[in-house]
Parts: C-alpha cells; sequence; structure tokens
C-alpha cells in the first residue's frame, strides 16, 4: 500500500468520526442550535460527508471526495457526494456506511 493510499484512508476514518459524532444535510456543517457554520467552524458539530472531509484535509478534499464518488459507482448510485449525502430520506448510517465501504476498498486494493 502506497502512501498516498495510506493518506486516504487515515483522512477517510478521520472524516468518518466526524459524521459519526454528528451529521447533516444540505449545508457543509451546523453548531449545537442547527444553524449554518462552516465546515472549519469551531462550533462546528455536524458535518455532511464532504463538510467531514474538508474539515480532515481542508478547502480542496478532491482526492478524498473522488474515493467517496467511486465507491458510489460502483454501488450503482449517478450522484456526486454532495448530491447522495442531501438525498431526502439519506441516513447517518448510509454516510458512516460508505465511508466503510470506501475505506474497505482501499485497503484491499
Amino acid at each position: 500500500m502506497t502512501d498516498q493510499v495510506t493518506n486516504r484512508i487515515n483522512a477517510l476514518h478521520a472524516a468518518r468520526h466526524l459524521v459519526a459524532k454528528g451529521w447533516t444535510q444540505c449545508v457543509s456543517a451546523r453548531d449545537a442550535w442547527g444553524r449554518r457554520v462552516e465546515y472549519n467552524n469551531v462550533m462546528a458539530c455536524s458535518w455532511c460527508a464532504r463538510g467531514a472531509v474538508q474539515k480532515i484535509v481542508g478547502h480542496n478534499p478532491s482526492e478524498i471526495t473522488h474515493e467517496l464518488n467511486v465507491t458510489l459507482l460502483e454501488l450503482g448510485q449517478p450522484n456526486a457526494i454532495i448530491a447522495w449525502n442531501d438525498e431526502p430520506g439519506r441516513t447517518q448510517a448510509e454516510v458512516l456506511a460508505l465511508f466503510d465501504l470506501t475505506i474497505e476498498r482501499l485497503s484491499n486494493a
């Protein structure tokens, strides 16, 4: 396994941890009162999938979100991570499962 893959897996684990603490839809992050905040705001306590990745890797999370999108495509989901996360009826458990599947795919590559 290359350092690049290891770094992606580590970032996915860290972002997954954030989503496990608190998940949201339609914004990058929310504070404890449910108000929209930036993903890197110290008051943020819930994140969408992409917002969590941004919190971990910074402003341009394209390498990590690409890996999530690849997993979505493998699952037959044509939407990119932002639209998929925000779909009505989507659950936190489904988002966590996507992180798990992506980590597993990269670990077995």
